[in-house]
């Protein structure tokens, strides 16, 4: 339910009654006050720590405050630091006090043992309450901002992987997705991240570890690494090998950091694709501008051919089912190359 304003509303204090229930017999109140909006004369902004770990000794928080034309403010800095829980007043628990240097900015830091003995255990999962009001020296006036974005956490990171497929085809590399990212939801580039694979085998009881997928099937240039770094939006891709009767593939991922105690982990299952249309279907890539042209099925590799089509460039693999529209799709390339036709 919404209520819209006018243009020019009734400034002061307002109250709204909300009736609910069986004949509307119950009801809640709630207050607050409407103002004129007056526009900040300078800004607050707060830089935090990204996460705080039980090995910390001090936390680290940076505050800037500048007008809206960009010069720096001249003033004081009160700095209140508590912990936050979800639906409850934050409790604060230690009060700074500095001066803004010539930029503008001051940075303060605080023992982590004003938050009590145990500090830790007793606020993991919660978040770092930090509150700053900036006063001007020339008028006294004041700006504030605060800020929960820090949590206590046992690993600074955790693992995404949405951008991954959640099946696999017999056979065929699949590729795993994932994104790191620090625990207030920010990228983590640069981070070592390490993918474990295993797969249970039609027919077997042992299950099989996986290895990466070939670089270049034709050349031969060795394999995918199981081990890398996340780029700058803390995304990082791995190819592994399937083999044709893996019915059941357990993945784990795992930062590789030696200067932290608990490293992120994250652990899934994928299943077997099923294709509505007897487990066939048509891979296109093109790996170092080679094009493979792959049609694959749940059956022993028998025969291999090279065949001749064209092709605009594409940048990841795209499974077509083999019905009629199969040729019309080879018609509407426009790039004439060799592709290799397997068939399995």
């Amino acid at each position: 339910m919404f209520f819209n304003f006018d243009q020019d509303p009734m400034f002061g204090h307002w109250k709204i009654i909300a009736y609910y229930g069986k004949d509307l017999s119950a009801k809640t109140t709630v207050e607050f006050e409407v103002q004129e909006y007056v526009f900040p004369a300078f800004s607050v902004k707060i830089h935090p720590p990204s996460y705080i770990l039980p090995t910390d000794e001090n936390i680290s928080v940076r505050v800037e405050s500048r007008y809206t034309y960009g010069k720096p403010v001249r003033g004081r800095c009160f700095m209140k630091v508590g912990v936050h829980e979800d639906g409850e007043e934050p409790t604060i628990l230690h009060l700074e006090r500095v001066m803004l240097d010539a930029h503008g900015e001051a940075a303060v830091e605080t023992a982590t043992n004003i938050l009590g003995e145990g500090w830790f255990e007793e606020n993991v999962g919660r978040s770092l309450y930090i509150e700053v009001t900036v006063v001007e020296d020339a008028t006294g006036h004041s700006e504030n901002a605060s800020d929960i974005s820090a949590k206590f956490v046992r690993s600074p990171y955790m693992f995404s992987w949405t951008r991954t497929i959640r099946y696999f085809k017999k056979g065929l590399p699949y590729e795993v997705k994932a994104d790191v990212k620090f625990m207030n939801g920010k990228p983590a580039p640069g981070v070592r991240v390490r993918v474990r694979a295993t797969a249970t085998i039609e027919g077997q009881q042992a299950e099989m570890i996986l290895r990466g997928a070939q670089r270049d099937p034709w050349n031969g240039d060795g394999t995918e690494p199981l081990e890398d770094n996340t780029n700058d939006k803390g995304q990082v891709n791995f190819r592994l090998y399937v083999p044709r009767r893996a019915i059941n593939i357990r993945i784990l991922l795992e930062t590789v950091v030696s200067a932290i105690d608990n490293n992120a982990r994250l652990e899934f299952n994928i299943r077997p694709f099923e294709s509505p249309n007897g487990n066939e279907f048509l891979v296109l890539r093109v790996p170092n501008q080679v094009v493979l042209v792959s049609i694959a099925s749940l059956s022993s590799l028998f025969q291999f051919s090279i065949i001749n089509v064209s092709y605009k460039a594409f940048f990841r693999p795209i499974f077509i089912p083999l019905f009629r529209e199969t040729q019309k799709t080879f018609r509407k390339l426009d790039m004439q190359t060799r592709a290799y036709f397997w068939h399995f």
